[in-house]
This record gives structure tokens, C-alpha cells and sequence, in this order.
């Protein structure tokens, strides 16, 4: 996380109109590339999943309240 947030703070500095940014985004772009950072989104799909399976399950049930309770607890 440490290394990505650093990614995304350079990328900021170039999002300023300066004098030679262009040069160096050519630069920052081989930076990321050779980073080892893993990029999947497993977890929130999976989270997804479960809150889309429950409500299904509670569909027409108890309004609102019971099926958050369900994924909070869940």
C-alpha cells in the first residue's frame, strides 16, 4: 500500500501544468509497470456476492432493518 500510495502521489505531481511533466509521465508510467503491486478485487466481489445473496433471501421482508442487520453480522 506504502508503494502504491507513492505511485498515486507522483501521478498527482504531474496532473499540475509544469514545464517537463510531459517527459516525466513517460517515466512514471514505467514505474508502476515494473512495481510487483497485485491488483484483484477478489475480496469486494465476494462481499458483493454475500449481499446480493441475502437479499435475495430477505426480498420482501421486514423492510430495510433486518437485512443490514444481516450483512453487518454477516
Amino acid at each position: 500500500m506504502i508503494d502504491l500510495t507513492g505511485l498515486v502521489r507522483g501521478f498527482a505531481d504531474l496532473l499540475r501544468p509544469e514545464a517537463g511533466h510531459a517527459d516525466r509521465l513517460s517515466e512514471w508510467i514505467s514505474t508502476p509497470r515494473a512495481a510487483d503491486l497485485p491488483h484483484h478485487n477478489g475480496g469486494t466481489e465476494g462481499v458483493n456476492t454475500k449481499t446480493k445473496r441475502i437479499m435475495r433471501q430477505m426480498h420482501g421482508r421486514a423492510g430495510f432493518p433486518l437485512p443490514r442487520h444481516r450483512i453487518l453480522l454477516g
